[in-house]
């Protein structure tokens, strides 16, 4: 262990098996959770999550009171059933919690499912466990396999950590609806501002070889229909063709589904009217030439894309869910699975994205969403919630 003189040891967990979207605000979050120097930081974690390690390693490198601990331990489907014949594991894993002389442990949960064992090892020890949980729908809303059959194991598991920490009023009022009496802090999440700028709209779309005569609606982010619908905003394309004849799709990112809707594009006869890019760390050319940002979502937290297209003053019509819901005015959202509205709001989007609405959304992103907001309200809910103020 690195030889540091504290009692404020915290256990950051995460058995995910491979990197998902809950770990890139979590990252954020251990970086700035190790800028306190009178903390000291064990980063237990899945040592077949290659992505992960590789983001920890990074940060373990930049501070002298992150150490990373990698373990043949993973979460598994059913693990809210599994966790209650685990007493094997979660005992291995209190004993390496004391034997490190952890005083307080921090889960990184994309669902209630994933590292819960490491919340019932905390359980087991008498120590405070947190859990940081952005996206606490159930399993069938964000249609897992076999979702509806696991989540009535999984509502014992809502009542195991001590507190959580969310991104939102509405994940909150979510969590309280799955059954969590803890106390809950929320933190919004937060993007680094000084990677996305707007570029000059016509020589972006030159060096994106897109359209320059059209009006570019875009998908930003991994191609997944169970959560993103990428495959709904082609179908409404494709029914309404002759209304958005003026319209361009631009699908940037890549993912399993990427090849199917592609094969979509083609089959519905819209391809010439559809680019596909692949994913680019720097979308300022992006938000840059495009004049609209589309987020169809099934289920969301809040979106980083949606952040970073609100900083730059680039409308989005969304569906009415989560964080969309939350911080995005009505005239830009459009019921779920309503295609007739979702084209609606499109085109009238389009032709009046209402200048006072934009100023507004920038502000919001640039002060509420800042990292600095995130990474001060990140810190202040984990000392809190460890009883460490």
């Amino acid at each position: 262990m690195v030889e540091k003189d504290t009692d404020k040891v915290l256990a950051v967990y995460d058995d995910a098996p491979v990197f998902g979207g809950h770990e890139q605000m979590s990252c954020c979050g251990i970086d700035a959770l190790a800028r306190e120097t009178d903390l000291l930081l064990i980063c237990y974690f899945y040592e077949g999550n290659d992505k992960l390690q590789s983001r920890l390693k990074a940060l373990a490198d930049k501070h002298d009171n992150l150490e990373l601990a990698p373990l043949p331990i993973r979460s598994h489907k059913f693990q809210g059933v599994r966790g209650r014949f685990a007493g094997g594991t979660i005992s291995k894993l209190a004993q390496r919690f004391q034997a490190d002389g952890v005083s307080a442990m921090l889960a990184l949960q994309g669902d209630i499912e994933l590292s819960s064992l490491g919340i019932l090892a905390a359980n087991r020890l008498g120590i405070p466990a947190i859990s940081y949980i952005p996206v606490p729908h159930t399993l069938a809303t964000m249609q897992a396999k076999l979702g509806s059959l696991r989540d009535p194991f999984n509502n014992w598991l809502f009542t195991r950590p001590n507190s959580f920490i969310t991104i939102s009023e509405g994940m909150k009022a979510l969590l309280r609806e799955r059954g969590a009496p803890q106390p809950i802090a929320v933190v919004f999440n937060g993007f680094d501002s000084s990677k996305t700028e707007k570029r000059d709209s016509r020589e972006a779309r030159e060096r994106l070889k897109l359209p320059t005569d059209k009006q570019l609606v875009a998908m930003v982010g991994r191609v997944e229909y169970k959560q993103k619908r990428h495959d709904f905003l082609i179908e409404c394309f494709a029914e309404n063709f002759a209304k958005m004849e003026d319209v361009h799709l631009v699908y940037v990112g890549s993912g399993p589904d990427s090849d199917d809707l592609k094969r979509r594009a083609r089959e519905k006869g819209v391809s010439d009217a559809v680019t596909f890019i692949e994913w680019t760390d720097g979308l300022s050319d992006v938000y840059g030439a495009i004049d609209l940002l589309c987020l169809p979502s099934r289920f969301e937290g809040v979106p980083l894309v949606m952040l970073e297209a609100m900083s730059v003053n680039v409308p989005i019509v969304a569906s009415a869910r989560d964080g969309m819901k939350e911080f995005l005015p009505d005239e830009w959202l459009f019921e779920p699975d309503n295609k007739t509205q979702c084209v609606e709001r499109i085109l009238g989007t389009l032709k009046n994205p209402r200048s006072e609405l934009l100023s507004k959304n920038r502000q919001a992103a640039l002060s509420k969403f800042s990292m600095d907001s995130f990474s001060r309200g990140f810190v202040a809910g984990v000392r809190k919630l460890a009883d460490w103020d």
